[in-house]
């Protein structure tokens, strides 16, 4: 985490991998932060791929509503809006009190909008 304090984030993510390879995760909740990670030092691709393990685990509602609002805004980040929609959604419908979901699927609708406007 240090590494990753410091911008050294090539240097993190070399190591993160490296105790992954050693240490794999134990339970989805540790995939999750895990996978929260590595979207956090911008390692998307990874990190979506660990999130999409955690949706098809036996991970807590909660847990998977948070990795489906990550996925979430991994797609409106690359203007995936459909995607994202439907991503938000399954999050609040494991977990209506996700605000940032919410927040999120707002923007993603209100994007989709502006965009048939055009």
């Amino acid at each position: 985490m240090v590494l990753f304090q410091t911008n050294r984030r090539d240097e993190g993510l070399v190591e993160l991998r490296r105790t992954l390879a050693e240490t794999p995760p134990k339970s989805p909740d540790e995939l999750a932060q895990l996978a929260t990670l590595l979207l956090l030092m911008g390692d998307v691709d990874n990190g979506v791929s660990h999130l999409e393990s955690v949706l098809d685990s036996d991970a807590l509602p909660r847990t998977r509503a948070q990795a489906h609002s990550w996925i979430g805004m991994v797609q409106l980040g690359r203007d995936e809006l459909d995607a994202a929609v439907t991503s938000f959604e399954s999050a609040l419908s494991l977990d209506p009190d996700l605000i940032d979901a919410r927040t999120r699927l707002e923007e993603a609708k209100q994007k989709l909008k502006d965009r048939s406007n055009l």
